[in-house]
């Protein structure tokens, strides 16, 4: 029942400002790191309002297409530009407002043709690597697992970002057979990748990637539909 004192519930009993029937979904992502969400953090004295909303409109426009491929648009002396800024430490979606330059343009910087799984790539796909990038335990096997990229493309990343190159171990063969099948037994319980790797971790020791997850997701439901 709505109510002129709140929103209310729906249930003719309750109180007024009752949201028990309120159901917390999935957090909703914040990129933090958008240099035009956060250039504009308070209406200031003075600025002028035509700017303001442009920015704002264009951050939001940002915002939405962030789960959208984006075909390059640029010159090859402004993906060179995006590629010193990158190599400097500059974030890459903040180098993209800067050059304004897509995403394609990025993708093309590490694949040079328009080929390879890159190209499905978004805004938050640049974000997450761009975290495993910070780590210090990152290693091209772990980065092409996880993307589901050529091991050539990973060593292209790192050089990117002026990052060590290091093969590091395969940690798949970490897992022990039961440990296989806990894991898909996790994933069953349709639990997050994220939070399917935190258990892991936790559990095991043993840090694992969204793609081996998913593989072995695919083998528990195989063996799930079998019984």
């Amino acid at each position: 029942m709505v109510t002129i004192d709140g929103p209310g519930c729906g249930v003719e009993d309750h109180a007024p400002e009752c949201l028990c029937d309120v159901k917390i979904g999935e957090p909703t992502p914040i990129l933090e790191d958008f240099n035009l969400m956060w250039g504009v953090e308070r209406f200031r004295k003075g600025l002028d309002t035509l700017t303001v909303l442009e920015k704002l409109t264009k951050a939001h426009d940002m915002l939405h297409e962030a789960n959208v491929p984006q075909p390059p648009r640029g010159t090859d002396e402004q993906r060179q530009l995006l590629f010193e800024r990158i190599h400097l430490g500059v974030r890459v979606e903040v180098a993209l407002a800067q050059l304004d330059l897509t995403i394609g343009d990025f993708v093309l910087l590490i694949t040079k043709a328009v080929q390879a799984s890159m190209w499905k790539w978004t805004l938050l796909d640049l974000i997450e690597l761009q975290e495993f990038m910070a780590d210090e335990g990152t290693t091209v096997r772990r980065v092409a697992d996880t993307f589901g990229i050529d091991k050539t493309l990973v060593i292209r990343i790192f050089n990117l970002f002026g990052k060590k190159i290091e093969e590091g171990v395969d940690y798949r063969r970490k897992l022990t057979d039961a440990q296989r099948e806990q894991v898909g037994l996790w994933t069953l319980e349709n639990l997050p990748y994220n939070e399917v790797v935190r258990k892991c971790q936790e559990t095991f020791g043993v840090q694992i990637s969204r793609a081996y997850i998913s593989m072995l997701a695919q083998k528990a439901r195989a063996r799930a539909a079998a019984v």
